[in-house]
């Protein structure tokens, strides 16, 4: 009996049941048997061991994310003698990674050559992993800070994407930007700017 160690992404676990009587007898019923850890903090606490499964062949278990998932298994011959549970240690558990939640805020309105800021500091990971992110400001330019600030030199509307990693798994988020012109200061306009020239 086989099934990963450490962090995975899906929610279904493989895990591997073949077996064999040592005396050649053919095994006739399985006990594949499953407990799970929840945590609150930074303690994590195991269940009791329950049945799930009397398979002799391979079969694949729909965990839930966040949760850390330990298997034991033994098999019954043709003569019902079951054999020992084949388990592993405490450090042998399957984690089932909780994608991080992207927040890049509300919409804004800026003006061209103004700087905005943006902050990702409402994304979040259940897991409690360390966060990576990436900006795409919609005009060819990006950052990794998590309060970048912006300026547009052109009018018009912009979606911005935030993504966030975990270094499992990723998320994004969308912001609408309005970038409107700059007001033009009275007695500056292109009027005055040829009436200058002359």
């Amino acid at each position: 009996m086989s099934y990963p160690s450490g962090r995975i992404t899906s929610t279904e676990v493989p895990i591997e049941l073949t077996v064999t009587d040592p005396r050649g007898y053919n095994v006739t019923l399985g006990d594949l048997r499953m407990r799970h850890a929840t945590r609150v903090g930074e303690v994590w606490t195991w269940s009791d061991w329950s049945r799930i499964s009397n398979a002799k062949d391979d079969l694949t278990y729909e965990g839930k994310r966040g949760f850390r998932y330990q298997f034991k298994y033994r098999a019954q011959n043709e003569l019902g003698s079951w054999g020992e549970f084949v388990e592993f240690d405490e450090d042998h558990f399957v984690f089932i990674n909780n994608p991080p939640v992207a927040n890049g805020g509300p919409a804004q309105v800026t003006k061209v050559g103004k700087s905005v800021q943006f902050s990702a500091d409402a994304s979040e990971d259940r897991d409690g992993d360390p966060l990576e992110y990436t900006w795409d400001f919609g005009d060819g330019t990006s950052s990794s800070e998590l309060l970048p600030n912006h300026e547009y030199e052109k009018a018009g509307l912009y979606t911005v994407t935030l993504t966030v990693s975990d270094g499992y798994e990723e998320s994004e988020a969308y912001i609408t930007v309005y970038v409107e012109e700059q007001e033009q200061t009275p007695g500056f306009g292109p009027l005055a700017t040829m009436l200058a020239l002359l």
